[in-house]
């Protein structure tokens, strides 16, 4: 069966919050929700059916396509980031649609069979090949780049796609510098530290209003003493 795969790689990706989390699978949603609904547009018009018909599944999907499941996870890896998932939606909502756009049973069954052939045919790994390539060619990764993308056909008969990411050097900079995983260890050691430095800093000023007030007592005496001189 030749069930399709896809990898979002990013090789050094060390700290993953959940701003990050969320903004690369909002990426790899509408990435892979464009690769279904350009695979279901060309499964459609190889179909033989009338071309009234074939309308009519379009104008039926046209809608629906923009909401269905973008992808089913797999795993998420932390340190190198990876994001595996797969994908069906498309052509399960094109199946179920099938029957409500054409009424003779006979063509049906031969629209069902061309489904059945396209998903365990090599020409499925083509297809996706071209549809994820103009998918990330309408999309980006706000501060990540594309860097490559590999395609491995599995044992299994299954493909692979794998989607190398890259950080644009400006924006690796700045996290470089300001990003890291906020700890327990961290705050209690942060903690510790602020306490000594207000400690330290409540002595020297206590020592410098002591020094003031021995100061000030000089003074008086020094001028108590010249007023006495000056009296005699």
């Amino acid at each position: 069966m030749n069930n399709t795969t896809f990898v979002f790689y990013h090789p050094h990706l060390d700290v993953i919050s959940d701003r990050t989390l969320r903004a690369f699978v909002k990426k790899a949603s509408s990435v892979l929700r464009d690769v279904q609904r350009l695979e279901v547009a060309y499964l459609i018009d190889s179909f033989p059916a009338a071309p009234a018909e074939l309308q009519s599944i379009r104008d039926r999907l046209r809608e629906p396509l923009k909401h269905i499941d973008a992808f089913y996870l797999q795993k998420v890896e932390k340190g190198s980031f990876l994001l595996v998932t797969t994908i069906a939606a498309g052509m399960w909502l094109l199946q179920i649609t099938i029957g409500e756009s054409v009424k003779e049973a006979w063509t049906q069954v031969e629209l069902h069979k061309k489904i059945v052939s396209y998903l365990t045919s090599k020409t499925r790994n083509d297809v996706v090949d071209k549809c994820l390539s103009t998918a990330l060619g309408n999309i980006t990764f706000d501060k990540y780049l594309i860097d490559s993308i590999e395609k491995e056909i599995l044992k299994d008969g299954s493909c692979k796609f794998t989607i190398n990411l890259v950080t644009q050097p400006s924006y690796q900079d700045n996290i470089d510098k300001n990003c890291h995983v906020v700890t327990v260890d961290d705050l209690v050691k942060e903690s510790e530290d602020r306490i000594l430095a207000l400690e330290n800093n409540s002595k020297k000023m206590k020592e410098g209003e002591k020094s003031k007030k021995k100061k000030k007592k000089q003074k008086q005496g020094k001028q108590k003493k010249q007023k006495k001189q000056k009296k005699d």
